[in-house]
């Protein structure tokens, strides 16, 4: 079983931002399996 730091290192693998951390960090730590939304924001260049 996975403790709480090996928790948010898991869901936090390969993001760039997270909104509110401290939420994240509440849920985990009431929830025994969570469900998130991961969104997706297409933004910078477009391809010549």
């Amino acid at each position: 079983m996975m403790n709480q730091e090996q928790r948010l290192e898991l869901v936090t693998k390969g993001t760039v931002e997270i909104i509110q951390p401290a939420e994240l960090q509440r849920v985990l730590e009431q929830k025994k399996k969570p469900r998130a939304y991961w969104g997706f924001e297409c933004s910078g260049k477009q391809p010549s």
